[in-house]
């Protein structure tokens, strides 16, 4: 079932001016953004678990007044009730307002010196929304109500839809099994139970975040210690190359980052983030917290090793000190310009 969704558009020229000449507008019929689709974005219901794919941005020219468009098709296993039609407009319009539609067309603005602006305020022309069986089959993807048992930490489903034979590592559309879900929520109840049943302790890829990293964000001791136990890796990356060790510095879970240092994690490991590589345990250690910054050091944390921008860790953190004082004012409270002198006292040994 093809979906076609279509609304007003506008373009300007590079003084800013828009354009109305017909004849200038026919030029941009067939423009067109596919190296990310909208579809990508349908995560909330009662789009989720539709399997709706597609959805790049067109821009059609229309020989009446106002008359360029922004087309975007999408194609589902199956025609749309009209509460889940209604949704996917909205869904699709906020692209263009402010999501896919906001820098899709830059590459051609900077070619051309036209830019292309999706769903324009000044109203010129209703949304359409059209649905045309086309016989292209869509596949139907199942998602195992294990995910949504998991995301609400129900132990009770959990144990019974195992027991009927649902994957315990089944993933969702992003990448993400039942145990990141849990642990995400902060469900140990539910993240130990499926810890216990088989879950991939070690369950990265896309978007998933290793579940032990997710463990020390969440301040979840008892977790991180039931995944070491089943032979998560201590330095498991995600994926800026950060380790669980240095997640658990920079929210504060002083017992987790103890545990990760009994079990062998790195107290000098650094990051590999793109455009600002290097950063270590002591580096993502925010200022609120100079308990485990102690600790850090107790366990052999050098603040003297040197990121990316070869700055040691007390100059990261003067760094950092000095842009938040820049940028953000209102924020940086004495209290908070105090945690960071204290910290940078610390690490410098004084």
């Amino acid at each position: 079932m093809k979906i076609i969704i279509t609304g007003p558009a506008a373009a300007f020229d590079s003084g800013g001016t828009e354009i109305t000449s017909p004849e200038r507008l026919r030029q941009l019929d067939g423009v067109r953004y596919d190296d990310d689709v909208c579809s990508n974005y349908l995560d909330t219901p009662p789009l989720d678990e539709i399997g709706i794919i597609g959805g790049s941005l067109q821009i059609a020219f229309k020989p009446e007044p106002g008359g360029l468009r922004v087309v975007t098709e999408y194609h589902a296993p199956r025609a749309l009730k009209p509460r889940e039609l209604a949704a996917l407009v909205e869904e699709t319009r906020a692209q263009w307002s402010d999501g896919l539609g906001e820098g899709a067309f830059d590459a051609y603005a900077d070619e051309t010196g036209i830019r292309i602006d999706l769903f324009p305020t000044e109203p010129r022309g209703e949304v359409t929304a059209e649905q045309v069986d086309d016989g292209v089959k869509v596949p139907r993807k199942r998602y195992s109500p294990l995910l949504k048992a998991a995301e609400a930490g129900d132990t009770a489903k959990i144990a019974k839809l195992l027991a009927r034979g649902e994957p315990v590592n089944c993933r969702d559309r992003y990448g993400f099994t039942p145990l990141h879900l849990a642990i995400q929520g902060r469900h140990t109840e539910a993240a130990l139970l499926l810890i216990e049943r088989g879950a991939d302790v070690n369950a990265a890829g896309d978007e998933a975040t290793p579940p032990l990293s997710l463990a020390a964000m969440r301040e979840l001791v008892e977790v991180a210690r039931a995944l070491l136990d089943r032979g998560a890796e201590v330095d498991a990356r995600d994926d800026r190359g950060a380790t669980p060790l240095m997640w658990a510095a920079n929210r504060g879970a002083i017992e987790t980052a103890r545990l990760l240092l009994d079990r062998g994690a790195d107290p000098n490991a650094q990051d590999t983030m793109e455009g600002d590589a290097g950063s270590t345990p002591l580096m993502y250690l925010s200022p609120r917290y100079p308990e485990l910054g102690r600790l850090l050091l107790a366990r052999g944390a050098d603040p003297q090793v040197r990121n990316g921008r070869e700055l040691s860790a007390p100059e990261y953190h003067r760094d950092q000190l000095q842009a938040n004082m820049e940028m953000r004012p209102g924020y940086m409270t004495p209290e908070r310009v105090a945690e960071f002198e204290a910290l940078i006292r610390l690490l410098e040994g004084r």
